[in-house]
């Protein structure tokens, strides 16, 4: 369709690849209908009109911009934490009621450090206008952390063998948080499918028993518990052990409930969330 951007979607796709196509959208495509049927649905866009753009920036003779903002003494020159931005390029700002107070930053880091200083602030990535309103678009940092925190749930299934879905109920919604915390911290997750094992925390709902919860574990290199390397087969026990024990009290310091065996000998098990 000349002009305009289709996103197909058929049965089968996960979040992770929705998250990756829509990334390779050009900048501003606007959604306007979508069509389908039972074996594809397919979202259409268009480019951003040329009234509704990003305001063509005033180039400096190096390329660059950095726009004056209102009641921001200064604002119109290079300072630490600015960076100049080409013409139509989104980058991280500093808002206020919608409206940009500080900036551009030449990252996250940059617009958070502003934040710290400017009470009632936020952190927001998109264009400026000329009045100093942000046109907020998603941010490339947001994009990658939902691309990463999509594989690493992916790799949690349900004690049926069945892949993981949050919404099923308290135990699986329990789950996926308890995941994405762990991958906050950048601890790994183990993932069953991979044709390359390398081990990690393994996440497990339970829902037999008075708790119902996520059980924790730990799985070695096949290389280890096979015995290969780090002396013998019986080697990795204490190790696994160990791992969950860690595991459990760094869930426990981000605030999660859990519960630990009687008599020492299951896995801890994740009751709650903060």
């Amino acid at each position: 369709m000349t002009g305009l951007y289709e996103l197909v979607i058929v049965p089968g796709a996960t979040p992770d690849d929705l998250i990756t196509a829509s990334a390779d959208l050009p900048v501003g495509a606007v959604f306007i209908h979508f069509y389908g049927d039972q074996h594809r649905s397919v979202l259409v866009f268009r480019p951003r009109p040329a009234r509704d753009a990003a305001p063509a920036p005033a180039t400096a003779p190096a390329g660059g911009w950095l726009p004056a903002l209102p009641g921001v003494p200064g604002s119109d020159g290079p300072s630490a934490g600015r960076m100049p931005v080409g013409r139509g390029v989104a980058a991280w700002w500093t808002v206020r009621a919608g409206r940009a107070v500080d900036g551009p930053h030449r990252d996250q880091l940059d617009a958070l450090i502003s934040v710290r200083t400017r009470p009632g602030s936020s952190a927001a990535y998109g264009w400026l206008s000329p009045d100093g309103s942000l046109a907020a678009r998603p941010a490339p940092e947001d994009l990658a952390w939902e691309r990463l925190v999509s594989r690493m749930r992916a790799r949690v299934v349900e004690e049926d063998r069945t892949p993981l879905v949050p919404e099923r109920d308290r135990v699986s919604t329990l789950a996926a948080r308890v995941a994405d915390a762990l991958t906050a911290v950048g601890l790994p997750l183990y993932d069953p499918h991979s044709p390359e094992p390398c081990g990690g925390v393994t996440l497990t709902p339970t829902r037999t028993g008075e708790l119902p919860g996520v059980a924790l574990g730990w799985v070695t290199h096949p290389h280890m518990a096979h015995g290969v390397i780090f002396g013998g087969g019986e080697a990795d026990r204490p190790v696994v052990t160990m791992m969950a024990e860690r595991t459990a009290e760094v869930l426990a310091s981000m605030g999660f409930t859990l519960n630990r065996p009687a008599d020492e000998l299951g896995p801890p098990l994740v009751i709650g969330g903060p």
